[in-house]
């Protein structure tokens, strides 16, 4: 059978060959969790924790309607891009619980090595967002919003306490490069 060569953005599915069945099997790199302080599980759902905690943050402040939230774009826009970011984080996170031990190459450059970029551009969108929160409290007050200003300031330091503990023990894991 010829062998056809993709383009760059989907040189994966190279990696995928008939087996004698005739279906396609992946015979590509995977990368093995290799932390024998953890089991695969107990990361996952450790990091499963720190997201759910801190998705919950991002997401849930938006139901308050704190001051400088409906009608300031300095204030809303960093908190639309740090939603955005979770949002895109969410569905990466997703696909990397479903893959199991090991983790395809493909997925693992999507998930495991971005992860990091994601999670700081989330934790310096929330700081922005904050900072922009804090200069509309200066300037203009709470607005009658007292409560409402105070779960969407301490959510924001909930998303990001949560994607700094999450980066913190994602730097303690170690993968290992394994051929099939």
């Amino acid at each position: 059978m010829k062998e056809t060569k993709t383009t760059k953005g989907k040189a994966y599915l190279n990696d995928f060959k008939l087996n004698e069945k005739g279906e396609y099997e992946y015979r590509g790199t995977k990368h093995a969790f290799h932390t024998p302080s953890f089991s695969y599980a107990q990361a996952r759902n450790r990091l499963l924790l720190y997201t759910t905690i801190m998705l919950g943050c991002a997401f849930g402040i938006g139901l308050f309607p704190a001051a400088g939230t409906t009608n300031t774009m300095y204030v809303v826009i960093p908190y639309t891009v740090c939603l955005v970011c979770c949002s895109i984080f969410l569905f990466r996170f997703v696909s990397f619980l479903m893959a199991k031990d090991p983790i395809r190459d493909y997925l693992y450059k999507k998930t495991v090595v971005r992860f990091p970029i994601y999670l700081n551009i989330i934790q310096i969108t929330a700081i922005i967002a904050l900072v922009m929160e804090g200069v509309y409290l200066i300037l203009h007050g709470f607005n009658n919003m007292v409560v409402a200003t105070l779960f969407y300031c301490l959510g924001l330091v909930g998303v990001i306490l949560f994607s700094y503990a999450w980066l913190k023990f994602f730097h303690t894991l170690k993968w290992k490069e394994v051929s099939d």
